[in-house]
């Protein structure tokens, strides 16, 4: 199967599957931005079994009882009970198999509400340089983690909810997870090659000069790379284009300034050293297949996690 032709997992869709499921012990929270997986899996899942699909969002899942066989990145894995596995974006996933006891938390965000929950700060293992990792807890790693999983949980759950208490407990989810791949990494002293390096190398710059650098040409003069060899280098590693990765930070930067401010469109594209008007709204119609009016308009209609 070629991959255009595989299915793609988003939240939203996501929404689908999990639609009509009746299971008095899945606890699940979904929206077109947010994942909360509290406590749940076989009837979440059945209809994903055995067929490739590319998760659109980053997501972390923890196995607390039983096991599972997924196939992510095409690595085989066996995920047992106090196994955590973070999914990058654009990540393909295949699921073979789990037992019949098994249990599983999670939790995941899409990338405009994960920037806007982190601000400008951007933790290492979560910007885009991995497209997966697994690590196996400790149990007071685990119960810490679960009591994070819970308050998103319980808070987005909540009628008359803060938005700012769920994205600040979004970024403490997120920068523990940061400090538990750092912890088990330094602990394994696993040696990242120098492809790996240079790529997070990349990831970084982009993360940091998105808005405002478009052109290749900046990231090979930074990286000290010919522009050819860091657009392999890139391609090998990551399995996409440098441009793919810089035009991707840059639209979800507009569609945060779009949503979440009252800037005005020739201001946004100002900013972000668009030439003109045109060029601006070609570039994020060609990116979202909406005008930046009308994803402003439609982002009126909805709080900033739906």
């Amino acid at each position: 199967m070629e991959k255009k032709d595989i299915r793609r997992l988003s939240l939203q869709e996501m929404q689908t599957v999990v639609h009509g499921l009746n299971e008095k012990d899945l606890h699940v929270y979904l929206s077109q931005n947010v994942g909360v997986l509290k406590q749940g899996f076989p009837g979440v899942v059945d209809q994903l079994l055995s067929q490739p699909f590319i998760i659109d969002e980053m997501r972390v899942m923890i196995i607390k009882q039983g096991h599972s066989t997924p196939i992510v990145n095409l690595l085989p894995m066996d995920l047992q009970a106090g196994d955590l596995l973070f999914i990058g974006k654009n990540s393909t996933v295949v699921l073979e198999g789990y037992s019949d006891d098994v249990l599983a938390e999670g939790f995941s965000m899409s990338d405009e509400l994960f920037r806007l929950a982190m601000g400008t700060a951007m933790p290492h293992s979560l910007d885009g340089h991995l497209r997966s990792f697994r690590l196996s807890l400790k149990p007071d790693e685990m119960e810490y983690i679960t009591q994070l999983i819970t308050l998103l949980y319980d808070t987005i759950r909540q009628t008359d909810y803060n938005s700012r208490v769920f994205l600040s407990l979004a970024s403490a989810f997120w920068w523990y997870l940061d400090s538990l791949y750092s912890s088990h990494v330094q602990a394994n002293r696993q040696e990242t090659n120098r492809d790996q390096e240079v790529f997070g190398r990349f990831i970084s710059l982009v993360n940091e000069h998105a808005r405002t650098h478009h052109n290749l040409a900046f990231y090979a003069d930074r990286l000290c790379l010919s522009l050819r060899y860091m657009g392999t280098l890139v391609k090998q590693v990551s399995g996409r284009s440098a441009k793919e990765w810089i035009d991707e930070a840059l639209v979800t930067a507009i569609k945060v300034d779009l949503r979440h401010t009252t800037k005005p469109l020739k201001q946004i594209a100002d900013e972000m050293e668009f030439p003109n008007m045109s060029f601006f709204s070609k570039f994020f119609k060609r990116m979202t297949g909406l005008t930046p009016m009308a994803y402003r308009h439609e982002s009126t209609h909805d709080s900033p996690e739906k």
